[in-house]
């Protein structure tokens, strides 16, 4: 489903070998995610980022904050699972990255999709909005 953009993009570069930058922008996404620290996460973004459905302006229970809380009190943590797929289109970067979440009060561990559109704020990558699809979601349904 949010592979599919990938199809369609002649005019670009799609590889596996990702730039270490967009390697350190994930790293440092997914530190923040761990250490549960919404400073850290909203420092890989844009100012008007939404990051899987959570405006990074939001308060209350849409907030980057809630979510961060919700893992911390659920003692989740991620990781990355193999290698990113990676679609320079010179203004922005498309990325694709699997990934596994567990769960400390659960020997449960959860595959999703990743996928990200990173674009260069100040010489810098950002990201604009990332969307996670559930891997498990799909295998049950036969996908």
């Amino acid at each position: 489903v949010g592979i599919g953009f990938f199809a369609s993009g002649r005019d670009s570069v799609t590889s596996s070998a990702a730039d270490p930058q967009v390697e350190q922008l994930l790293d440092d996404l997914m530190a923040g995610w761990n250490t549960y620290d919404a400073d850290a996460i909203r420092a890989t973004a844009t100012d008007d980022a939404v990051l899987n459905t959570h405006d990074l302006t939001a308060t209350g229970a849409l907030s980057l904050e809630a979510a961060v809380e919700r893992n911390r009190e659920r003692g989740v943590s991620i990781e990355r699972v193999g290698d990113l797929i990676v679609r320079d289109g010179g203004a922005a970067i498309d990325v694709v990255q699997l990934g596994r979440r567990g769960n400390s009060s659960a020997s449960i561990s959860d595959d999703f999709v990743l996928v990200l559109r990173l674009i260069r704020e100040d010489g810098t990558l950002k990201v604009a909005w990332d969307r996670i699809y559930n891997y498990q979601t799909w295998r049950s349904l036969g996908l």
